[in-house]
């Protein structure tokens, strides 16, 4: 073979190695945010906020009369490492979730009903299996 075959061949497999390393890494997060972009423009929401969760949600610059969706589903938990450390996308029914501090404790094993808020990374959960925030 020629060295420019040779070239051709390694060329190739760097991009091969490429995709897997996506596939591996960064898919799981892209698919992710795929479908929290499908909830908030496909999704039938519940209601509004409350005066008091808008309150609550202000922090966080979620307007107001953002409206509020429910999710059923599982709880998965992503982790992959990085050079910045390793990283973790907490996901309910594959959107990504941020909990409120202890929420995660009313998390069950199999499937979780959740009333969330829609931000631009990440779902508010709002009331996890029954529970507020």
């Amino acid at each position: 073979m020629s060295s420019t075959t040779w070239w051709v061949l390694a060329a190739v497999a760097i991009y091969m190695l490429g995709v897997a390393v996506y596939s591996v890494y960064f898919w799981p997060a892209s698919r992710a945010q795929r479908a929290l972009s499908r909830l908030s423009r496909e999704g039938a929401p519940l209601r509004r906020l409350t005066p008091s969760e808008a309150r609550w949600m202000q922090v966080f610059a979620v307007p107001a009369d953002s409206p509020v969706y429910s999710l059923h589903g599982p709880y998965v938990l992503l982790t992959w490492g990085s050079m910045s450390g390793p990283q973790q996308l907490h996901t309910l029914a594959g959107v990504p979730v941020k909990f409120a501090s202890g929420q995660e404790q009313a998390l069950r094993a199999g499937d979780n009903n959740a009333e969330v808020v829609v931000g631009s990374q990440h779902a508010w959960v709002l009331r996890l299996n029954g529970t507020a925030v």
